[in-house]
């Protein structure tokens, strides 16, 4: 863990903490301990936004690092079924994807970054699954003020694109194959989200 986060981390942690709390490297002692602290921690974060307000300031030290400023102009929208077993909640059947499991949406910057992410059943429509990430995209509009594109797939168009420049005043631009192409083709901004994917 490099300085940057080590302290972002432990700034956070002393915002979070109650007075009763023990600091983190106290669990380090045993591992019963470890395994009991982990999920409470992990939970009370995730209660208080800690992981989004972490996400959210590594990503934007990254980009300054990179050249780019703070805030990113354009974003890309995309979904993948995943499998999954019957433990640990809700499932569905992708029929396109033949996929018995979950559908992660996510929005990335164009360094592939993550702005927004929904998990839910697989066997729900794009377009509706992505109305859900973009609502939690809008609750974070005051982190990405500069945002004005969002780049996606076929999958999204149609009405979809003006419910989208409608609710959200965001542009949603298709991003399509060539006509005629058959095989594999690089399509510009896609393989962003792709990568973050894999």
């Amino acid at each position: 863990m490099n300085c940057v986060t080590f302290s972002t981390l432990c700034s956070t942690w002393s915002r979070v903490s109650s007075p009763g709390d023990r600091c983190l490297t106290t669990y380090h002692r045993g591992r019963q301990s470890i395994a009991r602290a982990t999920p409470y921690y992990f939970r009370k974060f995730q209660r208080l936004g800690v992981w989004q307000e972490l996400n959210d300031a590594l990503g934007e030290k990254v980009r300054l690092k990179k050249g780019r400023k703070a805030s990113p102009l354009a974003a890309i929208i995309d979904s993948q079924s995943v499998k999954t077993t019957l433990v640990g909640g809700q499932r569905g059947y992708d029929a396109g994807k033949s996929v018995k499991g979950r559908k992660r949406h996510i929005i990335v910057d164009t360094l592939g970054l993550l702005l927004a992410v929904v998990v839910h059943r697989a066997d729900m429509d794009e377009r509706r699954g992505a109305g859900f990430v973009l609502a939690r995209l809008d609750k974070l509009r005051v982190n990405f003020p500069r945002l004005r594109v969002i780049f996606a797939d076929a999958g999204y168009s149609g009405e979809f694109e003006r419910k989208v420049k409608k609710t959200y005043r965001w542009l949603l631009e298709i991003i399509r194959r060539p006509l005629g192409v058959k095989m594999f083709v690089l399509l510009p901004k896609r393989w962003i989200v792709e990568r973050t994917f894999a």
